[in-house]
């Protein structure tokens, strides 16, 4: 995706989930699931590219049944020490791979 009026480059990433408790819920609370933040962080670290917009298209499947459209941004210059954190970590674990090695079974938080 280009910017026609800045030529800034960026990713566009479309999510479609339904949401079938409050767990579920909870996640996508003023943000999106880490999951998928972990993933457009790591599309902004292969490709050099600016932003990323997520577009998600939630389904509500309890009290009653909803369709709701969110719209969120992430420009690289607000994640840089997010994407250094992830870019260490995905180091260690392609080393893991090339010296087939077990990495560790549990997962850092963000």
């Amino acid at each position: 995706m280009l910017e026609k009026e800045t030529g800034r480059k960026g990713v566009l990433e479309i999510k479609t989930t339904e949401i079938l408790n409050s767990t579920q819920l909870f996640k996508w609370k003023n943000r999106i699931p880490d999951n998928y933040y972990i993933q457009v962080l790591h599309q902004l670290l292969v490709t050099g590219y600016d932003f990323v917009i997520v577009k998600a298209q939630i389904k509500f499947s309890f009290n009653g049944v909803r369709l709701e459209t969110r719209h969120y941004t992430i420009e690289r210059k607000e994640v840089l020490q997010d994407m250094k954190f992830l870019l260490q970590k995905e180091i260690a674990f392609w080393n893991c791979v090339t010296e087939r090695k077990k990495p560790n079974l549990i997962l850092p938080s963000i």
